[in-house]
């Protein structure tokens, strides 16, 4: 299946030019540089730089079935009652899923977005709250907060430890990087370790759920890395049975 809405040549690079001239400032390229990238693209080599992806992905470039915002954020709107305080950590230069998260909370009425990201430009039309500055155990949460994060990389085990000390829900799609003092171990290795330990320290009330992006997003040949998620049990209903009446 074909990645993009269109592979006309002339058509994307009519929507990256435009695309490159409004947001020069944030993406720090001149607009040629991005033709020659789409240039290599064509000629079928894989987007290796998570950055040109937001590009494509900001540009509305790639269909819904093959973008991992999108259903990264249809996961996320599946799992979680979204009339919270979410924070998004390691959003890259576009908060695209903040953005998208924060326009669902509009239509419901409730909640907020806050993302984290150093590169983050503020500059991004969106409504919600963008922190130029790296998240850190120091910044303060609400109990009720949702800690979210697509392939947040280095930030990955400090959400993690976060979310348990403060018994937050959170959801994290695993980069395919190893973050592991061990050099020897590879990156799924070092996920099955997350994971396992993830299984031990998850607290009584809550409970750990593995999940996958499809495989339209990765060209059809695999689903990529895990995405974890942490959130409340249901609650069980206790119905009283009738009384036997003699």
């Amino acid at each position: 299946m074909n990645v993009y809405i269109t592979k006309n040549t002339e058509e994307i690079t009519r929507i990256l030019t435009q695309f490159g001239e409004t947001y020069k400032e944030a993406l720090g390229y001149e607009v040629g540089y991005l033709n020659a990238h789409l240039k290599m693209d064509q000629l079928g080599l894989p987007l290796t730089d998570a950055f040109f992806e937001q590009i494509y992905e900001a540009a509305g470039l790639i269909r819904p079935s093959c973008s991992v915002y999108k259903n990264m954020y249809d996961l996320i709107r599946r799992e979680f009652n979204l009339k919270r305080d979410v924070v998004e950590i390691g959003s890259g230069i576009f908060p695209l899923l903040g953005h998208s998260l924060r326009e669902y909370q509009l239509k419901i009425g409730g909640g907020t977005v806050t993302v984290y990201d150093s590169r983050v430009w503020k500059g991004y039309p969106t409504k919600a709250k963008l922190v130029n500055r790296y998240f850190n155990d120091k910044i303060k949460l609400e109990k009720s907060s949702l800690l979210v994060g697509l392939f947040p990389c280095e930030a990955t085990e400090m959400i993690i430890k976060r979310a348990l000390k403060e018994n937050l829900d959170f959801c994290i799609a695993l980069c395919g990087c190893s973050h592991s003092n061990d050099p020897s171990l590879t990156t799924r290795e070092y996920h099955g370790i997350l994971i396992e330990q993830l299984m031990e320290q998850v607290p009584p009330e809550k409970f750990l759920k593995v999940k996958y992006f499809p495989k339209t997003c990765f060209g059809n040949k695999h689903n990529g890395y895990p995405i974890l998620l942490v959130k409340d049990k249901p609650k069980v209903k206790i119905f009283a049975l009738p009384s036997k009446t003699r």
